[in-house]
């Protein structure tokens, strides 16, 4: 395979990877949120077209929420992450881990500006900075152990004979 064909699969393999990361750890927030409803008071700050009021509600959820929520929200980081580890490891033309491990980390470089936008508790900043590489990479096993295929990235599942 040409390498401009190699780098336009695996930028598609990330960027597909990336998105649907983003889908599933919007999906279970938004669990979150309806299990753990923010205060009716909150909710018309949340959606104030002023910046400044719409940030200051959001610290203030983040201090009043639930250990709950906030438990979901690290789960949401660790499930999505993982499914986009999985997806990168399974779409990319090579490096299986190296796609995953760069999910990971760009992943990790949004939970880092978004611990420094909005205060959280020390420990779930910890754990969250903690989350995102090892479910991403976590993903990429799980793939490689289901795909020959990507556990070497030689295409050995092509069902074309092995010629060793």
């Amino acid at each position: 395979m040409g390498a401009s064909k190699q780098r336009g699969k695996s930028f598609l393999a990330l960027f597909a990877a990336g998105v649907a990361a983003t889908v599933v750890i919007l999906i279970i927030e938004n669990i979150g949120i309806n299990l753990y409803p923010p205060p009716e008071e909150l909710k018309a700050l949340l959606k104030s077209a002023d910046k400044v009021v719409q940030e200051n509600a959001f610290k203030e959820l983040i201090a009043t929420a639930p250990i709950g929520a906030l438990w979901l929200v690290l789960l949401a980081y660790a499930v999505g992450t993982t499914v986009g580890g999985w997806l990168a490891a399974r779409m990319a033309p090579h490096h299986p881990l190296g796609h995953a491990a760069l999910i990971g980390a760009c992943l990790l470089g949004g939970g880092i500006i978004n611990f420094a936008l909005i205060p959280h508790p020390t420990w779930m900043v910890i754990i969250g900075v903690l989350i995102f590489i090892p479910s991403a990479l976590l993903g990429a096993i799980v793939c490689t152990r289901q795909s020959p295929r990507n556990a070497t990235g030689s295409g050995k599942d092509s069902g074309e004979p092995d010629s060793t």
